[in-house]
């Protein structure tokens, strides 16, 4: 009578055990369609804003590269480079676009 009393408290144990997994599976998949739902938008928002970061940051590549030229010149090589002035214009105007792409990812980013 014993072993069976053991057997049946055991037996307890692990329908209680089981209904608490259960109930947490359920409110897990509860909980999984919100989710879901959820990173769907935060996903649509936010590529909208890294789209605006890579273009950013492809902008600020291209001054780097146009800027190049003159910024890697120093002493007597500073002094012999044929055009500063239009490497100084063209740095300058996408500087310019650089920053309003800036402007509009911080922007994009605060939403």
């Amino acid at each position: 009578i014993t072993v069976a009393s053991a057997n049946l408290d055991q037996l307890k144990k692990k329908v209680m055990l089981s209904k608490r997994e259960y109930a947490k599976k359920e409110e897990a998949e509860k909980n999984a369609h919100i989710e879901i739902r959820e990173r769907k938008v935060a996903d649509a928002i936010l590529s909208e804003a890294a789209a605006k970061v890579e273009a950013t940051e492809a902008a600020g590549k291209e001054l780097e590269d146009v800027a190049l030229p003159l910024t890697s010149l120093q002493g007597a090589e500073l002094d012999a480079f044929a055009t500063p002035l239009s490497v100084l214009e063209a740095a300058e105007r996408l500087q310019a676009s650089t920053k309003e792409n800036i402007t509009q990812t911080r922007a994009a980013l605060k939403e």
